[in-house]
């Protein structure tokens, strides 16, 4: 009787892992910029893609842990690479801030060394 149970109970668990693990995502939204390489040291690039409409704005920030912007570009033009130094930061999680008119995005950036 134990074993007959248990059958029925896993089958009931089976059951209930499949409904719960059976969703479609029809998208996944990736964001229009990549950051590389993250984690950096010297330098690193930001990438805008170009499917960024011309007519948005675009703002480019780095900020530290504290909110404060280390660099700005304001105005930036979608389908360029911008190159930011790093030479003078200490080891830290850095944010990078991309503004497409009034939506933000956020990427955490690491400096390794």
């Amino acid at each position: 009787m134990k074993r007959k149970w248990f059958l029925r109970g896993a089958g009931l668990i089976v059951a209930l892992l499949w409904m719960a693990c059976n969703k479609e995502v029809d998208t996944v939204p990736v964001p229009p910029f990549s950051v590389y390489p993250n984690p950096f040291t010297e330098q690193f690039s930001v990438y805008v893609e170009s499917s960024i409409p011309a007519s948005a704005t675009l703002g480019i920030k780095v900020l530290n842990g504290k909110n404060e912007p280390l660099v700005v570009w304001e105005n930036a033009a979608p389908g360029q690479a911008f190159v930011v130094s790093a030479a003078g930061w200490k080891k830290a999680v850095y944010y990078l801030e991309l503004t497409i008119d009034d939506d933000v995005l956020i990427q955490p950036i690491v400096k390794a060394k």
